[in-house]
């Protein structure tokens, strides 16, 4: 379990700075970048009819005064890539942002300041077993500018949650995405797996790459990425190969849950279409030259046809 947790947490990690850099902002403003959240993800282990508490750390890394409030926001995906992180609408997954609350809403810090803030997560008497997360929210409150545009800034914390009762950590491979040819940089590969379970689990993957005499010229080492219950998830595995012309052998290594590790093995071209247009030319333009050569040969070879002898004059008759 400890394992496990190591790897949710690196997970939300790259979760949690992937969302604190995408600040929601609707004016330019110097206090938009001044607002960061620490940890970036909780991972709770929690039990129905108890009371689990916590705390995380706001900074005010600008240089003058900073309002913001704090609040808690369902967190789920809606799509295989896990691109676009979704906090609003409420799931069966998502519950847990109802119970969560603050001793207190509302901040200002002084520039360089800290807060420290506390939060509960009050957990109902009846509730399902398995996975519940969320999303804790440190939003800047920027005053109303003279244009009458309001701008604001948000970090969060994403909260891993699992309720005690019967858990279940399934999980089904559905299938490995390598092209035979790839036409330009990076190239981009997938795996996608289903989580047919109630609660998360890490998935390993690795992506090696061979030339054409089977060394080793590229390994992505290891990576974790998390599968939310009741989801499926396309992973990337992706090369930037600055468009090495030739032939390769793409390998990906899949594990997850107490799976094997699994392998998939490709051998593609890289080649962009331009560079094969430009071959086709050629050896259409040497297939036509030896055509007309072969024609010209023939030709130089026939003999020339033999010219009719020319005729004889007639003898005249002599006169009696």
């Amino acid at each position: 379990m400890k394992k496990l947790t190591k790897i949710l947490m690196g997970l939300a990690v790259v979760f949690g700075l992937g969302f604190a850099f995408n600040s929601v902002a609707y004016a330019a403003d110097p206090a938009l970048d001044s607002i960061t959240i620490s940890p970036v993800s909780a991972k709770l282990q929690l039990a129905p009819g108890t009371t689990t508490d916590g705390n995380f750390k706001v900074t005010n890394s600008g240089t003058s005064n900073l309002t913001f409030k704090v609040y808690a926001t369902p967190f789920y995906v809606n799509n295989n890539d896990y691109e676009n992180l979704q906090f609003s609408g409420e799931l069966n997954r998502t519950q847990i942002a109802r119970w969560i609350t603050f001793d207190q809403e509302e901040y200002t810090l002084a520039p360089n300041a800290t807060a420290q803030i506390a939060y509960h997560v009050n957990v109902p008497a009846s509730v399902p077993a398995g996975g519940q997360y969320a999303a804790i929210m440190a939003e800047s409150v920027i005053a109303q500018s003279d244009d009458g545009v309001n701008a604001s800034s948000r970090v969060g914390m994403l909260v891993f949650s699992s309720i005690a009762g019967t858990t279940i950590e399934k999980g089904a491979f559905l299938g490995s995405n390598i092209d035979k040819w790839y036409k330009t940089s990076p190239v981009q590969t997938s795996v996608d797996i289903q989580n047919t379970g109630n609660t998360d689990f890490a998935v390993n993957t690795t992506l090696r790459v061979y030339n054409i005499f089977g060394v080793e010229i590229y390994n992505s080492g290891l990576k974790t990425n998390q599968v939310l219950p009741e989801t499926s998830r396309s992973i990337s595995l992706d090369w930037n190969s600055d468009m090495r012309i030739g032939f390769y052998t793409i390998k990906q290594s899949v594990q997850f849950l107490d799976n094997a590790e699994k392998t998939y093995k490709q051998f593609v071209l890289l080649m962009p279409v331009w560079i094969l247009v430009i071959m086709v030319a050629v050896v259409i333009a040497i297939v036509a030259l030896l055509i007309i050569k072969l024609q010209n040969s023939k030709t130089a070879k026939k003999p020339a046809a033999r010219r009719a002898p020319a005729k004889k004059p007639a003898a005249k008759k002599g006169r009696k």
